[in-house]
C-alpha cells in the first residue's frame, strides 16, 4: 500500500530523523517526542536502543528473564516533548490511522491526542504491555479504559510476544502485543453524517481498505451496509469482489490446515484438535 499511502512521523533523535527522510511516503517528520504535554524530559537511552523509553525499566521483573543487560539504561538525554493534537491540529481531517510504539508512554500519548481521537480517525495499532516492564507504565486495561468511552473497540491482537525464563521462544508468558482498535462500521457511519459526502465517501473505501488489510473480512458485509448512504454501486461491488476473494483465500488457508493437521495426527499417532473459536 505504500504507493497509496501519507504518513506523520515522530522521532526525537536528530540523526534517526535524517534516516528517515528519503522515505517516499513520508510527508512529515516532527522531530519531538511524544506526550500529554509539551514539555522538556530525561530519555533513558538503554543498551539496546530499541527498548529506550522515557520510562525506566523495571529491573525486579526483567531479571526473571533473559538478557536483561539490553536495558541497562547507558544514558540519559534531553529531549523535547509535544502533543499529537499540537503537531496535527491543521491535518485532523486527513489522519486515518495512528500506530504507536513508544516503550511504555502510549497511553500518554493518546491523552495528548483527546481532540485528534475526536476526529474522523479510523483506528489504532498499539502495543500494550501486560506486565510493567516499565515502572509506573499504564497495561492493555488501561488503553482499553481509555479507548472505549471515545468509540475505539478492543478488535484483535496482531502480534503477540511471550518469554520464558531460559530462553525466547514463541511460547512462555505473555509480556506485551500489537493491538488493534477500530471504531464500528455502525460507529463511524453515524460520524460520517457530519461531513461533506466527498470526505465521507473517501473515509468509508478507507476504512474497508484497513479491515481487508488487517484479514477482518466478516466486517465488509457490514461496511456494505453501514456506508450504503456514501458509497455508489461500484463500490459495493468492488467490496463485494473484495469479501468473496478473500473468504476464497480464507477457505484455501483453512483446507490445507485441516491436511496439515491430519498428516500430523497420523505421523505420530496422536490426535490433535484444532481450536475453536466461539
Amino acid at each position: 500500500i505504500q504507493d497509496n499511502l501519507t504518513a506523520f512521523m515522530f522521532e526525537p533523535d536528530e540523526h534517526a530523523c535524517q534516516a528517515l527522510e528519503g522515505s517516499e511516503y513520508i510527508e512529515r517528520i516532527f522531530n519531538v517526542g511524544l506526550s500529554s504535554s509539551e514539555r522538556e524530559s530525561l530519555f533513558n537511552l538503554c543498551r539496546d536502543p530499541a527498548v529506550s523509553s522515557l520510562l525506566e525499566p523495571n529491573g525486579r521483573l526483567l531479571s526473571r528473564f533473559p538478557n536483561a543487560r539490553r536495558f541497562d539504561v547507558v544514558a540519559k538525554k534531553k529531549i523535547n516533548l509535544s502533543t499529537l493534537d499540537k503537531c496535527l491540529l491543521d491535518q485532523r481531517q486527513r489522519c486515518d490511522f495512528i500506530k504507536l510504539d513508544t516503550q511504555g508512554t502510549e497511553l500518554q500519548i493518546l491523552k495528548g491526542g483527546a481532540e485528534l481521537l475526536k476526529s474522523t480517525v479510523i483506528g489504532l495499532e498499539i502495543e500494550v504491555e501486560f506486565l510493567q516492564v516499565y515502572r509506573d507504565q499504564n497495561l492493555f486495561g488501561d488503553i482499553c479504559m481509555h479507548l472505549a468511552p471515545i468509540g475505539y473497540e478492543f478488535l484483535d491482537f496482531i502480534n503477540v510476544y511471550r518469554w520464558e525464563r531460559q530462553k525466547f521462544t514463541d511460547f512462555g508468558q505473555t509480556i506485551f502485543a500489537d493491538a488493534l482498535f477500530l471504531r464500528s462500521p455502525e460507529t463511524f457511519s453515524k460520524m460520517l453524517n457530519g461531513v461533506s459526502l466527498e470526505i465521507a465517501h473517501d473515509k468509508s473505501m478507507k476504512y474497508v481498505a484497513i479491515i481487508a488489510l488487517y484479514d477482518h473480512i466478516d466486517l465488509l458485509p457490514v461496511c456494505m451496509d453501514a456506508f450504503r448512504p456514501f458509497i455508489d454501486t461500484d463500490d459495493v461491488e468492488t467490496i463485494a469482489r473484495l469479501h468473496r476473494s478473500m473468504s476464497r483465500c480464507r477457505r484455501r488457508a483453512r483446507a490445507s490446515l485441516n491436511m496439515m493437521t491430519r498428516f500430523m495426527s497420523r505421523l505420530f499417532g496422536i490426535r490433535i484438535m484444532p481450536l475453536q473459536r466461539s
